[in-house]
């Protein structure tokens, strides 16, 4: 009982937190909707937290790692006094790992996993994402089909940019190892196509970006657009690293080569 007393002192205190926070930036109102969001995060954590002394007491490992519940870290504690979190001298790793995570972006592993299943994954921060995460996987059926998923698009770009055969039937997982065992030769090699190919994968996360492509009030480009553009830039003498690290002259050619690209 003094456990859970614990836990619902630890969140109601985030809650508060974030409240204080939110409460010390200017604004018009109170924000009715924000306080229920604030309420039902703090209510969110609290059952994570219930769920996860019900399965040490069982011995279930399936959702939460047994390091979950060792003594949170020195590092965690100055990470949670950055974010201005008073925890208590009672959290754990796994509680603390979980208010850090409040607080961060989703993995993009994770993100990937939640769309393959067809989740949502509308406002998820870290420690939801990874919640969600876990418990799909804890089924043997969804392993298999997340094992067993065919090549993403990022891998087959990768093969076709290195001229890389993909074997029908190829799987994912085949596909990262695969490309884990030719990035590792290009780098002892010290091959500058690896550096275009990291080039390359940063154009193409920036321009999935929609509030960059606000900015630039164009709308999403097609992969074979994208590289068009790259070929005529390139034949001006730009790298793709050059690129990367001035998008703006892509997004010119970009609407140069397809000018309704352009938002009106």
């Amino acid at each position: 009982m003094e456990y859970i007393v614990g836990i619902a002192v630890i969140a109601l205190v985030v809650c508060f937190l974030r409240r204080s926070s939110d409460e010390s930036k200017p604004r018009a109102q109170p924000s009715v909707d924000r306080s229920r969001r604030e309420d039902d995060e703090s209510q969110w954590l609290r059952e994570r937290w219930k769920l996860a002394e019900e399965h040490k007491i069982v011995g279930k490992e399936d959702i939460f790692p047994k390091w979950y519940f060792d003594d949170v870290t020195e590092r965690q504690k100055t990470r949670l006094d950055d974010l201005g979190i008073k925890a208590g001298k009672t959290i754990s790793k796994g509680q603390a790992s979980d208010l850090i995570g409040m607080h961060e972006p989703a993995d993009e592993n994770a993100l990937a996993i939640l769309r393959f299943f067809k989740r949502s994954t509308k406002g998820m921060n870290q420690t939801k994402a990874r919640h969600e995460v876990a418990q799909i996987l804890s089924d043997p059926d969804n392993v298999k089909a997340w094992e067993s998923r065919p090549p993403t698009k990022e891998q087959k770009e990768f093969c076709k940019f290195f001229g890389l055969k993909m074997e029908k039937g190829l799987t994912a997982s085949d596909a990262e190892k695969l490309i884990t065992e030719h990035e590792s030769k290009l780098a002892e090699e010290e091959d500058p196509r690896l550096d275009e190919w990291e080039a390359f994968s940063e154009i193409m996360e920036e321009l999935s970006d929609s509030e960059l492509r606000a900015d630039y009030e164009i709308k999403k480009p097609s992969v074979s657009l994208i590289k068009s553009a790259l070929d005529d830039l390139g034949q001006q003498g730009k790298s793709y690293r050059d690129v990367a690290d001035e998008i703006g002259i892509l997004v010119d050619k970009l609407v140069e080569l397809k000018p309704e690209l352009q938002r009106e």
